[in-house]
């Protein structure tokens, strides 16, 4: 028995479907496009049997939606690393750091080991994923060092907070978890003692922060005094004068040095405006960019961002995004509020095209699906009509 060929426009029907399916796809891949990674690798040195390791993976959303994310470790050491949390949300147009610990049995023997971390990103009907090697160094001694090495204080005001940076090196090939102690002293009493929490410190020299509150105090000159511990080993000691003035003594002054917009906005999307900021005060402020916007001179909406802290003499970035819904010419104004008042106003204008600038690739591929499914009966009868005149030329009708 002869075999029937497909006919030609169930053929023509099964292409375009598959036409579809590849555009939807592609659709969905093109909105997780911003998702990415880093460091491109990630190497863990000297990591000692039995003991733990922290390291980052950074994950990159530069799309216009936040990303839900999954984290999975796999590989020949992937049972070593752990994370947090297994989910995560990357805001959009911005990175988030994931915490790593790498916990390396007590029988592994000296030498490399490879792990990967998979990011994924998923959708309701395809996944995107994100491989990070990671290469672990397992080695046998371990060196259990660590010093404080300096204690800065920064300017306060009785009824503020007194922010402390404690310097710590950690010279050894281990995280530790370092306990560590702090006097207050006025007028050579101690007035106050405190703790502040470290959390694993890798290898490296790392700033950790410390708060005292100084509500009730007396202004005048303090000293505090920094000890520690790793493990009942002593870390060393050391001191830092300051003086606590009374409230309303420091300048406060807060510099808007630019705001620009960030991304390339679209009708659908969203557009992320940047405020970059300097504290020229003499103290801390706390900082937040209100900012509004027009279109064609109608104003449209206003945004608040977070707070944010920016010490003396530091800048700072604050960002707020506004949705896109149609095209056309527009402004973005903001201006910064903190404690002492609010800075001059600045702007910047972007335009938004018709979405897209032009037809979309998808629109493209449901065009062809119709002039595919318009012209495919003519094309089979045609064929049709050549085949029975063929027939008709040899005699062959029946």
């Amino acid at each position: 028995m002869a075999v029937r060929p497909f006919p030609l426009r169930g053929r023509l029907r099964l292409g375009a479907l598959l036409l579809l399916a590849v555009a939807s796809v592609g659709s969905l891949a093109m909105q997780r496009a911003g998702l990415g990674a880093f460091p491109a690798e990630v190497s863990v040195d000297g990591a000692l049997r039995g003991g733990t390791v922290e390291t980052t993976v950074g994950i990159i959303n530069d799309s216009a939606e936040a990303a839900p994310v999954e984290l999975v470790a796999t590989g020949e050491a992937g049972t070593w690393l752990s994370f947090d949390s297994a989910e995560a949300i990357v805001p959009a147009q911005s990175r988030l750091l994931v915490p790593v610990s790498v916990a390396v049995p007590d029988d592994a023997a000296n030498g490399e080991y490879e792990a990967l971390v998979r990011i994924s990103a998923p959708g309701d009907e395809v996944t995107l994923s994100i491989e990070v090697p990671v290469t672990i160094e397992v080695v046998g001694t371990q060196q259990l060092e660590a010093t404080i090495v300096d204690v800065v204080v920064e300017p306060a005001e009785v009824g503020g907070v007194a922010r402390l940076a404690v310097t710590i090196d950690n010279t050894g090939n281990v995280a530790v978890v370092p306990d560590l102690l702090v006097l207050v002293e006025s007028a050579g009493s101690v007035v106050d003692e405190f703790s502040i929490t470290t959390g694993r410190i890798p290898p490296g020299r790392v700033a950790v922060a410390g708060e005292w509150d100084t509500s009730g105090r007396v202004p005048g000159p303090h000293r505090v005094i920094v000890t520690g511990t790793v493990d009942d080993v002593d870390m060393g000691t050391v001191t830092a004068d300051f003086d606590l003035a009374e409230r309303g003594t420091f300048t406060r002054e807060v510099d808007l040095v630019g705001l620009t917009v960030t991304n390339e906005p679209a009708v659908g999307g969203v557009v992320a405006v940047e405020a970059l900021m300097l504290n020229v005060g003499e103290i801390e402020a706390f900082v937040t960019l209100d900012a509004r916007l027009v279109r064609d001179g109608q104003r449209l909406a206003t945004e608040r961002s977070i707070v944010v802290r920016v010490g003396p003499g530091e800048s700072g970035v604050l960002e707020v995004f506004f949705p896109i819904e149609e095209s056309g010419s527009y402004v973005v104004t903001g201006f910064l509020d903190y404690e002492a008042g609010e800075t001059e106003p600045r702007s910047a204008a972007f335009g938004v095209e018709v979405a897209g600038g032009g037809i979309p690739a998808l629109w493209w591929l449901l065009l062809a699906l119709a002039v595919m499914l318009l012209i495919g009966p003519f094309v089979v009868r045609r064929r049709q009509m050549s085949r029975l005149r063929q027939r008709l030329d040899h005699g062959d009708v029946r």
